[in-house]
């Protein structure tokens, strides 16, 4: 990354690709004041580094909006709370979760942005169910966080309380794991199934002429 910021002739980095390189590759970019742009890194603390730091994929809120839309609409749920991750990621779907659902009728009854990593929940459940929410948004992009909360909401039985989710929940060592307790709607930018996506003709067109 030095050596390219440093070539007079780049007047911006493409890539990396995933979020694991492209973290630390924006802070070097921009130690060197080169902007940078990851086309598929999704990885919400890319939008803390600089505003010259991009990304392309949906950091957006478009999964908060979607489904506090569909849980104030569809569901029918009416008093939101919500746990949120406190980083870019958690702040951005949280807003947009509770935009639309306040704009479809609902309203926010309580909210609370936890320390990344945290693993114990019991008093922000215990302000949830005291404030008589329906549904608890759960705004984090990291699947084990996702399955603390809802562990311990099936721990303490609070089944009067609809979990709503992310693209975290949409994981496959997130169902092993979770099997036995999870329930709840997601919502996120991506699927597999090909019924509603072209991704995978994309994918084979894309192995059968590179590789």
């Amino acid at each position: 990354i030095r050596t390219l910021a440093r070539n007079e002739r780049v007047a911006a980095i493409l890539g990396p690709l995933t979020s694991e390189y492209a973290l630390p590759a924006g802070r070097l970019a921009m130690e060197e004041g080169v902007p940078l742009v990851s086309p598929t890194a999704t990885d919400a603390r890319m939008l803390e580094i600089d505003p010259r730091v991009y990304t392309v994929n949906a950091l957006d809120g478009a999964i908060g909006h979607t489904i506090g839309t569909y849980a104030a609409k569809n569901l029918e749920r009416r008093r939101f709370a919500i746990l949120a991750v406190d980083d870019a990621y958690g702040r951005i779907q949280a807003d947009a979760f509770a935009a639309a659902g306040q704009s479809s009728g609902a309203r926010v009854v309580y909210r609370f942005q936890y320390e990344r990593g945290s693993t114990q929940y019991t008093d922000q459940l215990g302000s949830v169910v005291r404030s008589g929410a329906d549904a608890l948004f759960i705004a984090t992009k990291n699947p084990n966080e996702a399955l603390r909360i809802l562990n311990q909401m099936a721990f303490y039985e609070l089944g009067g309380i609809l979990p709503l989710g992310t693209d975290a929940w949409n994981d496959t060592e997130f169902y092993r794991q979770g099997r036995a307790f999870v329930r709840g709607y997601f919502a996120d930018t991506f699927s597999r199934d090909a019924r509603i996506t072209r991704w995978q003709s994309f994918s084979d067109r894309y192995a059968a002429r590179y590789g």
